[in-house]
């Protein structure tokens, strides 16, 4: 019999029954913690100790020691606290740095020496316990998130771990993958409620930003590759888990604000239009008790005006013209006013990005009785983005805009006390991006390797709105700990977008764009949005037994349900009549069950080493771009293609392209959203003031939607290498490409995209981290992840719907083509960071961050707009290794490639780029002020001081001979005239994240 999921009927009874119920609380939490302690004197516990929690030099909590010197607090927010400890008698002690982290508990020992008064001074002591869970993850807190933060944005965090592969590009965020995944992937869960992270679909690996959540306002944040704990739906990326800050008890007010120019300290390579870009930030944070002991408050706002400039649109500047050597960044200008009245300057000269907004978000705590707690949070973002660039996309994004929006309201109700809790949580979050294509379509010159104008993934339009509830109860039963709950994630979604619709020209070389004479192509289609809404409903349970003292043990089981629209995606039915298969099956994605299995042993309850290991199964999400996809390409898509001397440019208007075939997006109807497997088992070993931890992870995610094109004709012949060809080849300069519709198998119709749940990711991650506090004020970190991915999902990096086809039938050369090095896969990642502050009245700061990873994997192959094999696909054909290539081994041994000449294609991502290292540098002063009530902190900071070279390397291991020609043998094989690139592996587009200096001023009163 099948069981229906749970409902939200049975939700809200739940809900209504923990708010009301007369609990006593404990708890593992995803937004709490628990901190027990240990205080002695002489080898003997001490009672009576007074023992006061503390934020930002204000106290929240207050308790004693009890007769056996312990102490313990549950359901303590994630964050950084100080902890005074003081007894007549004795020595006052003040613990800073003290971590809590959520669903794990952190144990304090604190030994007090006698000391008669008159007593002067507290002593400090940093602490050095870690928390003790089963989760496996990053945890940081404080200055990990703040100190030298290159952007506002609390996603920031991530340049300076290894957790997350940095994109060392202009684009700022969190990063481009974890965990063997593209970012899109992973969680964003703030305060224990899921938030929207929403960004331009087409780009699997665009780094999310999100201005709404600063690191100023932010307490604690982690990156947790396992969350154990069954209350976490988890996915199959990371789940980032942020915590805002809270009020303190004392009324603090903190104005700052940053000054930064590209002239200082900038880099002539990523600033040659010597652009005196300028940026600023200013902003406040205000924080107090609405009523003392009981209610607090946060607010920060903050408005950022930031300039930032960038290198020529293209590398390499030299190409032929009419017989000679000419600058191509003097005569495409020239060519586009002589020849089509069009001025081209703003599109090919050096870009300056601009970003300007404004955010405020406010957080109350109230604490509305001695079992209860009420958390409250509001909060607003909206921004204007120019000249941005996009991914991979050769464009460099130069009349490009983007106006966005995110907005979010939290609640969340915990009640409970010593043997039971519950926390009910409800959010809403809202966010919006709608990007806008410069009037220019996109122009590549195949030869040259550049492209200008607009980037064909714009104009589109994205909105998405969310609502999450969840609750979880738990109660103590003996050795036991029972959780049980239930969520319900409701969202509508708002699409328009197809990509291609701005239009795009593809030229051989510069000769053949003063002609005007190559490719052009445009999708077009009846104006109309995506508008439709997705449901996802679950409930799980959990015991945690204590085992022994120091043994803890973990068991969960979660079940999950989502529902996709129907009756949304119209049937087409001239694809129905010629194939007999319909577009628009209905979606119903099976209910997932989700074990959890997890341990931690902390040897001898001591903290000095403790064994966690554990897995579980992961249920994602649904895409909604690719069903928005599948609405947008139902019917009456049109795609305008065609090959000529148009002798017209920009715009194309007594040319007759022929025939007009649809475009059709199809959904396997047993596609289902992506599952995940993961395992991971670490030690950890305390020593003093240093930590030692290794972890290992094990990460298999299948359900991967790929794409396979359902029109594409089968192969009517093959290249000199033997590649399959699947239509007629034609050639223009250095361009190669397929006559329209020669490919199709239906002339009625252009790409059929299927998308089928057959992708699938294997994913194994080995990583250390060594943190030792050197002194008071000294800490010193560093990590290092070696990692292995390995899928079988082409172009994943890619924007163009083409470039994810396989280009190679399945079973050449003995295997498939597409199984192999994952476009993510990111071997060596390091990080390391020194962090010293000088004692006095005016102590000084000093951070230095550094970062290094591998280079990101690619494939040998042609230049953008090749279509070696006539699949339609200009980006997506490997290289082949073999015959008698005049440099093709010295181009090899160059680029770092793995693979040698062995007579057979190119290896999927068998090249890397180099490697990738940054440094950033800061230096603050901590000056007393209005009579030692406040303080000045003026703060100098340099990011990328040493820095690589990042950017779109240049792929094409073999080019186009333009003064050769193709020629088809009495076999009908056809020969393409190839020669070796000398500039393989070079840099086409350097994208460099620019040299900073930024002077900043904070007030603290």
């Amino acid at each position: 019999m099948r069981r229906s999921p749970p409902r939200l009927g049975a939700f809200c009874c739940l809900t209504l029954m923990a708010i009301f119920w007369p609990l006593a609380l404990q708890a593992q939490s995803l937004t709490s913690g628990s901190l027990r302690g240990a205080i002695r004197a002489n080898g003997q516990p001490l009672a009576r100790v007074q023992v006061t929690i503390e934020v930002a030099g204000s106290p929240i909590r207050s308790l004693e020691s009890e007769g056996d010197g312990g102490f313990q607090i549950r359901l303590l927010a994630a964050g950084e606290y100080s902890i005074l400890f003081e007894l007549v008698g004795y020595q006052p002690v003040r613990r800073t740095g003290v971590r809590i982290a959520p669903g794990q508990r952190t144990d304090v020992s604190v030994v007090l020496v006698r000391r008669p008064p008159p007593i002067a001074a507290v002593e400090i002591q940093p602490e050095t316990a870690t928390p003790m869970s089963v989760t496996f993850g990053r945890f940081l807190a404080g200055s990990d998130i703040r100190d030298v933060a290159r952007a506002a944005d609390v996603t920031d965090f991530g340049r300076g771990i290894p957790d997350l592969v940095g994109s060392f590009d202009r684009r700022m965020g969190l990063g481009i993958a974890g965990s063997g995944l593209p970012i899109s992937l992973s969680r964003f869960v703030v305060d224990g409620i899921e938030e929207t992270l929403l960004r331009h679909p087409a780009w699997a690996a665009e780094p999310i930003q999100t201005p709404l959540f600063a690191g100023e306002a932010t307490d604690f944040v982690g990156v947790i590759g396992l969350p154990l704990d069954a209350e976490w739906r988890g996915g199959s990326g990371n789940t980032i888990g942020v915590h805002t800050r809270r009020g303190a008890g004392r009324f603090s007010f903190r104005p700052f604000g940053s000054f930064s120019s590209a002239k200082v300290g900038g880099a002539a390579a990523d600033n040659p239009a010597d652009s005196s870009t300028s940026s600023f930030q200013v902003g406040a944070v205000l924080s107090g008790a609405i009523v003392p002991d009981t209610a607090h408050f946060f607010l920060r706002v903050n408005y950022q005006q930031l300039e930032e400039p960038a290198a020529f649109s293209w590398a390499g500047d030299s190409a032929r013209s009419g017989g000679q050597t000419v600058s191509l960044r003097d005569v495409l200008p020239k060519i586009a006013k002589d020849s089509f009245a069009t001025a081209i300057g703003p599109y090919v000269a050096p870009p300056v990005r601009t970003w300007k907004g404004g955010d405020g978000i406010a957080r109350v705590d109230w604490r509305l009785g001695a079992n209860q707690m009420l958390v409250a949070r509001a909060g607003l973002a909206s921004w204007k983005e120019r000249g941005f660039s996009l991914g991979e996309d050769w464009v460099s994004g130069g009349g490009a805009a983007l106006t966005a929006r995110d907005g979010s309201l939290a609640f969340s109700l915990t009640s409970g006390g010593e043997r039971a809790a519950n926390e009910f949580r409800a959010g809403f979050s809202l966010a919006r991006r709608e990007y806008s294509a410069a009037p220019l379509p996109q122009t590549t010159l195949s030869e040259a390797g550049l492209a200008f104008g607009s980037s064909l993934t714009l104009p589109g339009l994205f909105d998405r709105k969310t609502i999450d509830l969840s609750d979880a109860y738990q109660i103590r039963a003996g050795l036991h700990q029972i959780k049980l709950g239930v969520s319900a994630t409701f969202v509508n979604h708002l699409q328009d977008y197809r990509f291609g619709t701005a239009g795009a020209f593809t030229f051989g070389n510069v000769d053949d764009f003063r002609k005007a004479d190559g490719l052009f192509s445009q999708v077009s289609g009846p104006k109309e949005e995506a508008r439709f809404a997705t449901s996802s409903v679950g409930a799980f349970v959990e015991d945690t037994w204590l085992v022994a003292p120091d043994i803890q043990f973990l068991i969960g089981l979660r079940i999950d349900r989502e529902r996709l629209p129907s009756g949304k995606i119209a049937l087409n039915a001239v694809w129905q009549n010629l194939t007999g298969v319909a577009n628009n099956a209905a979606l119903k994605p099976p209910s997932t069950v989700a074990p959890r299995l997890g341990f931690v042993w902390d040897v001898q309850n001591r903290g000095e080493w403790i064994l966690r290991g554990g897995g579980g199964v992961y249920q994602g999400r649904f895409d909604p771009a690719v069903f928005a996809e599948a609405m947008l390409f139902d019917k009456d898509v049109k795609v305008r293609r065609g090959i000529a001397a148009f002798g017209e440019w920009p715009a194309i208007t007594g040319v007759n392209l022929g025939a007009e075939p649809q475009r059709l997006t199809i959904l396997n109807p047993n596609a289902r959203p992506p599952r995940s497997i993961k395992v991971a088992g670490g030690i950890t070993r305390h020593v003093g003031r240093t930590l030692l931890s290794l972890n290992g992870s094990y990460n298999h995610t299948d359900f991967l939607l790929r794409r396979q094109d359902l029109n594409r004709s089968v192969a009517i012949g093959e290249t000199q290498e033997g590649r399959p060809l699947y239509g007629t080849l034609v050639k223009r300069g250095g361009l190669v490409t397929v006559v329209p519709g020669s490919n199709r198998r239906f002339a009625d119709f252009d790409l059929v995209s299927g998308l089928s749940p057959t992708g699938a990711s294997d994913h194994y991650e080995l990583s250390t981290l060594l943190e030792h506090r050197f002194s008071e004020q000294g800490v010193f970190s560093a990590s290092y992840t070696y990692s292995k991915t390995t899928d079988n999902m082409v172009g994943w990096r890619l924007a163009d719907p083409a470039a994810q086809l396989s280009p190679l039938a399945v079973g050449l050369d003995g295997g498939d083509w597409a199984q192999g090095t994952s476009d993510f896969d990111v071997p060596h990642r390091a990080a390391a960071t020194l962090r010293i502050q000088s004692r006095g009245p005016m102590p000084i700061g000093l951070t230095a961050r550094y970062r290094l990873r591998s280079g990101l994997p690619f494939t040998p192959g042609f230049r953008s707009g090749i279509d070696a094999n006539g699949d339609g696909s200009g980006d997506n054909d490997p290289a082949f290794l073999g015959g008698s290539l005049a440099g093709l081994d010295q181009a090899l041994a160059g680029a770092a490639c793995r693979t040698a000449l062995s007579g057979s294609f190119a290896e999927r991502n068998s090249c890397r780029e180099k490697m990738a290292q940054g440094l950033d540098l800061g230096l603050s002063l901590r000056l007393n002020a209005g009579g030692g009530k406040g303080a000045i902190v003026v703060a100098l900071e340099a990011f990328n001081v040493v820095t690589s070279a990042a950017g779109i390397v240049d792929r094409a291991l073999v080019l186009i001979d333009p003064a050769g020609s193709l020629t088809t043998g009495p076999a009908g094989k056809v020969t393409l005239p190839l020669m070796a690139n000398p500039r393989f592996g070079s840099y086409l587009i350097r994208r460099n994240d620019p040299r900073t200096v930024r002077l900043g001023l904070r007030l603290e009163y």
